[in-house]
């Protein structure tokens, strides 16, 4: 089992605490409850779960949504996209935060400083 320490707070994600994608369902399930999810948000949350704490690049999450055709509908899908999957997040025990010019991670909800970073302040 890979225990990664939240690069924010430098707090461990608790070991239980191993969220997981069903794709099939669109689902996010966590130890306690489960969130009900967009199929794009499920995509992203795929890719961001795989590798909590750690960068996921622009181009990385873009690909995995739209394909290596990267047909976008419209410049600003994704920053939408985020931006609604950060509300479901919300009492879930995660965030996501934005790196400026890089990309996203996952992130613990009470991370210092989150509230300012999920809104992309840092960009």
């Amino acid at each position: 089992m890979l225990i990664v320490n939240c690069p924010t707070c430098n707090q461990p994600f608790p070991p239980d605490f191993q969220p997981r994608v069903d794709l099939a369902a669109n689902l996010l399930v966590g130890p306690t409850h489960t969130l009900s999810l967009t199929p794009v948000q499920a995509e992203i949350m795929l890719v961001l779960v795989r590798k909590p704490g750690h960068i996921t690049r622009h181009a990385e999450l873009d690909a995995a949504v739209y394909g290596a055709a990267l047909d976008h509908p419209e410049p600003h899908a994704m920053t939408v996209h985020l931006h609604n999957l950060r509300q479901r997040l919300q009492g879930f025990g995660l965030a996501i935060e934005s790196v400026h010019g890089v990309g996203y991670r996952l992130v613990h909800e009470d991370a210092p400083g989150i509230e300012s970073r999920q809104r992309g302040e840092d960009e």
